[in-house]
């Protein structure tokens, strides 16, 4: 079985591609190294692209990387801490869709599904995601030495990326532990993204011996414990049907 992950991490932003802003935030790559640590003690050859290494092309390189080499049974763990965004589309029911901001730009969810489709039926995915997928985040108001993880509302209006079609369902096991509910904001703190910081405690306490036996109860368990100025979601894509029943 093999087990690979990826790990990224964006401090600031290439202000070339994003209207003049670079948005400089803290945690971002502690976050990605915080995990990779803690993938690496699960058994993970890891991964990570940090800031101005962290771009969309070397992102879908490594992803594709992945994709070709795990077969069914293996794992692939991914984690993405920067700023979020989104965006006006016409092809979306709500009338919004989400980016996440790389160095060079913004990768619209549509891609980031697609590229997650890609992998072999029976691949185990299991994503982190710390950042703003919030409408109206430019009214967010930072708390104390917090600050939101999205971009201002004119830049955002500013770089939209091209609109690409919705892809279908992954046939693989695609679960997401997400910082913050749609509405909401993700906060960067001083050391780690504030979620972040609480994930990887609640995490290390969960994995000493307990009686955790399924990825589910333990993502459920994340989540409780991890309750910050955020709403952290548990969400499915793909297989199983049963996902209660995935393995740690």
């Amino acid at each position: 079985m093999t087990k690979l992950s990826l790990h990224v991490g964006i401090n600031r932003l290439d202000p070339a591609a994003y209207a003049g802003f670079e948005g400089w935030l803290r945690g971002c790559e502690n976050d990605a190294t915080g995990l990779a640590a803690l993938a690496v003690g699960q058994g993970y050859t890891s991964l990570g692209l940090l800031t101005d290494r962290a771009t969309r092309a070397d992102f879908r390189a490594l992803m594709a990387q992945a994709a070709d080499k795990l077969l069914p049974g293996d794992w692939f763990f991914l984690s993405f801490a920067g700023h979020g965004t989104q965006f006006n589309s016409p092809t979306s029911e709500y009338g919004l869709r989400e980016a996440l901001c790389f160095f060079d730009g913004p990768l619209r969810e549509t891609t980031f599904r697609r590229l997650l489709a890609s992998f072999r039926p029976g691949v185990n995915i299991r994503v982190v995601l710390d950042c703003c997928y919030a409408a109206g985040f430019e009214r967010a108001t930072p708390f104390g030495s917090r600050r939101p993880r999205s971009l201002p509302a004119e830049v955002a209006r500013r770089i939209t990326p091209p609109e690409a079609h919705p892809p279908g369902l992954s046939a693989a096991s695609i679960a997401l532990l997400c910082a913050a509910d749609v509405p909401e904001v993700s906060y960067d703190g001083p050391v780690f993204g504030v979620w972040t910081g609480a994930l990887l405690e609640a995490w290390s306490r969960a994995l000493k011996p307990t009686s955790i036996q399924t990825w589910f109860e333990l993502a459920r368990v994340i989540v409780d414990e991890s309750k910050t100025l955020q709403t952290p979601q548990l969400r499915w894509l793909g297989a199983p049907a049963e996902p209660e029943s995935a393995a740690l």
